[in-house]
Formats: C-alpha cells, structure tokens, sequence
C-alpha cells in the first residue's frame, strides 16, 4: 500500500517538473530552491486533495489546474505553506468553486 502510494507521487511530482521545466526551458532558466520547494508542496497538498475527493492524483491535479486551484496555491504560497495541508484542501476547494469546480467538503 504505502509503494503504491509512492508511486502514483512519484508520478505527480513528475509530471509537476515536466511541465515547469518546459516552461522554464523556453525562458533559459533553471529551477531555483523556493521552485523546488513550491513543487514539493504541491505534490503533497494535491496528494491530500486527491485522498479527501477519491480521485487518483492525476485526476486531482488536472482538476486543480483547471479550475485556478494550484494558480492560488502557487501565488500564494508564501502565506499558504504556513498553514496546515487541510486548510489549503478547504482554500482551494473555495477557490476551485468560484471557477466552477463542482466539488464540496
């Protein structure tokens, strides 16, 4: 159980790389420490939304990223990583509502 688990992270947190490192490929620019830091959060707060909704992490993730939940987890990330993972699960379930996501705590 706990490998499987490892693995479907593993394969978020490359998935989460791949795509910034295209973005930062077509700026020139490597990823700094707060990037990795950013992209190790994300993994972690997408996790525990996947688990809170029953949903895969993949499935977690592309839903996040289409209704503006990990665009607030990354703009505010200074304030966000401060608090606890549950807290962010409930700002970006917010956040993904008033962008029409259809799911509730």
């Amino acid at each position: 159980m706990m490998y499987s688990s490892f693995k479907k992270n593993a394969i978020l947190l490359c998935i989460i790389l791949i795509n910034l490192y295209l973005c930062n490929r077509e700026n020139n620019l490597s990823m700094s420490k707060e990037q990795s830091n950013i992209v190790e959060y994300l993994v972690c707060v997408i996790g525990a939304f996947a688990k809170q909704f029953s949903l895969t992490n993949a499935k977690a993730y592309q839903y996040l990223r289409q209704y503006k939940g990990l665009d607030f987890l990354t703009k505010h990330y200074d304030i966000e990583h401060t608090q606890s993972i549950e807290d962010a699960v409930e700002d970006i379930t917010i956040v993904c509502n008033r962008h029409g996501g259809a799911l509730v705590l």
